[in-house]
């Protein structure tokens, strides 16, 4: 009977793993995923070529249907793309987007931002390429977002995060990274294309919103919110002063305690030098007493009465 059990639980487990790996059998999204509801179609004929922002925040936050995506700027190495995306996320163009495009093998992305979800729905202008990697590095890390456009200075409104470590070319732009969320795209990306390796996500990733952290990002300094406040900038520096103070503590104990480590090590070399020292007089003297002790066996030996035998 235990026999009989086991044998239709192992098939039920069989059964089970079977479904899942079927790409036709509808899989449940992960439980912090919300089910993706109205899409945005994109009107993208109303949408003019931004001015260059002259300040920048320096995160935003990219609302998504499976949660949070904190993502930093790279807003003095590309204002003109990061303006662009700033400019287009304030009036509500990537809202309810569902990201079109994962790619599972060789590169690893998700890609984002064209409100028709087909990767072909072009802005009435472009922009030109900024910050791009080094050439021939043909490598953009886990946590990269780039611009994805149609061939040098084609750039628009679409983006891709890379959900591991990828080998692409150098031809696009790099705008920022992702500082929390990442778990989020890992997870997507290994569920999978509806198509093969590179196609419609199994599970789609919607932007819901995106919302900016602070708007005082200028120059390569974040400046105050208000007089009245910690800036976000200053609260950066105390932090930054609290670590190297500390780094310059811990430096100093590590030095005291490698003092006092040699110290050590050569009071250790001396007493071994003494020690050593003292084990050769002993033996040097052992062996003195070992014969004079042999001469007085041979005097006694002779003198069978003599004094001291």
């Amino acid at each position: 009977m235990y026999k009989k059990s086991f044998l239709i639980l192992l098939a039920t487990i069989l059964a089970s793993n079977l479904l899942l790996a079927n790409p036709s059998v509808a899989q449940t999204p992960l439980p912090i995923c919300q089910a993706v509801t109205s899409t945005n179609s994109g009107a993208s004929s109303l949408v003019n070529l931004p001015q260059t922002l002259s300040t920048f925040p320096e995160i935003i936050t990219i609302n998504t249907n499976c949660g949070p995506i904190d993502i930093q700027l790279f807003g003095p190495s590309a204002p003109l793309n990061i303006s662009n995306l700033l400019s287009l996320a304030r009036i509500g163009y990537y809202n309810m987007n569902v990201c079109h495009r994962v790619t599972t093998q060789g590169l690893f992305v998700i890609q984002c931002g064209d409100p028709a979800e087909s990767g072909r729905l072009p802005l009435p202008y472009k922009i030109k390429d900024e910050n791009l990697p080094t050439p021939n590095s043909n490598f953009y890390p886990e946590g990269t977002i780039g611009l994805a456009n149609a061939g040098a200075n084609t750039n628009g409104s679409q983006f891709f995060f890379t959900y591991k470590d990828s080998p692409i070319p150098p031809y696009y732009p790099v705008i920022a990274k992702v500082l929390s969320g990442m778990e989020i795209l890992k997870y997507l990306g290994s569920k999978g294309s509806k198509v093969g390796s590179d196609g419609p996500m199994n599970f789609p990733l919607q932007i819901l919103s995106i919302t900016e952290r602070d708007r005082n990002y200028s120059d390569g300094f974040l400046k105050g919110i208000s007089a009245s406040t910690v800036t976000l900038g200053e609260a950066h520096k105390i932090e930054l002063d609290k670590i190297s103070q500390e780094f310059q503590e811990e430096k100093a104990r590590n030095t005291t305690l490698n003092s006092i480590t040699r110290t050590l090590l050569e009071d250790k070399e001396s007493l071994a030098n003494a020690n050593s020292g003292l084990i050769t007089q002993s033996s040097a003297k052992m062996k003195k007493i070992a014969t004079l002790q042999s001469k007085i066996k041979k005097i006694c030996a002779y003198r069978p009465t003599p004094k001291g035998c």
